[in-house]
């Protein structure tokens, strides 16, 4: 069975969720996370584990604006396997400034291992409406709108003042 295949199989099997689940390193692939997020505050979190040897969440450059920004997911990589695991099965689905946290074995090559159907679809929700309301705010004829906006308070002020 190709990754496609396993990664698009719902499983039901309890074995097959603790095989999913199994960590084989102390990585872990960390999901929905708030876009003020930052890599300190991770290792803040799961130090309380165990000792967090590294912890980054992944940034892309925006489309829009060629500045970076989180993409929504990190990782933690802790001392031990141990570690790592009690920190997984205490943090995944908890809520940190709103947002239900995915915590999952993390790859060798550094990407999710298997997230959950769930999980995925709720982290693309979020990217596309994120996505959309940063469309809407750089379309020009919105660019227009706030800069009569802003120029019409501008004028408020300037009167208020004189």
């Amino acid at each position: 069975q190709n990754n496609y295949d396993r990664m698009s199989t719902v499983r039901t099997s309890k074995d097959d969720n603790m095989e999913e689940n199994e960590l084989k390193f102390p990585k872990l692939f960390i999901g929905g996370l708030h876009s003020s997020i930052l890599d300190i505050h991770l290792t803040k979190l799961f130090s309380t584990y165990g000792n967090v040897s590294r912890a980054v969440v992944i940034s892309g450059t925006d489309d829009h604006t060629g500045t970076k920004r989180p993409k929504g997911y990190g990782f933690v990589e802790m001392e031990s396997i141990q570690e790592a695991n009690n920190a997984m099965k205490a943090i995944d689905g908890r809520k940190l400034l709103g947002r239900e946290l995915v915590v999952r074995p993390a790859r060798a090559g550094g990407t999710a291992r298997h997230s959950s159907a769930t999980a995925v679809t709720r982290l693309g929700d979020d990217n596309m409406e994120r996505k959309r309301k940063a469309d809407e705010q750089y379309y020009p004829q919105n660019i227009r709108k706030q800069k009569k906006d802003i120029e019409a308070k501008i004028l408020a002020i300037k009167n208020a003042i004189s």
